[in-house]
């Protein structure tokens, strides 16, 4: 969490036009952030359940229950970003929407 900080007021220096560090600095801060968060583990719960229900549903032929791309969603989210948003059920559906239509809304 503390890399975060240290990243955010970097970044917000920057943008009021002071320079606190060169850009090999930011550079390593930006490396740090993001070595943070790839090794936070992720679980959206029951995965094997997960699995299970778009499993089922593509045996199925069932289209996913959310056609519309969520009012959240931006360009190089995948469903992980959209369990933040929007929990399980979030998560689920986007990963039957993926696995049905193979791309992300």
């Amino acid at each position: 969490m503390k890399y975060l900080s240290l990243a955010i007021l970097g970044f917000s220096l920057l943008a009021s036009g002071h320079s606190i560090a060169n850009e090999q600095d930011l550079m390593e801060m930006q490396r740090q952030l993001n070595a943070e968060t790839v090794s936070k583990p992720f679980d959206a719960g029951e995965a094997a359940k997960i699995d299970a229900y778009v499993a089922e549903a593509m045996k199925k032929d069932l289209k996913p229950p959310v056609v519309k791309t969520p009012n959240y969603w931006r360009s190089g989210y995948t469903c992980r970003d959209s369990y933040r948003y929007g929990g399980y059920r979030s998560y689920r559906n986007c990963r039957h929407y993926r696995a049905y239509y193979g791309r992300f809304w």
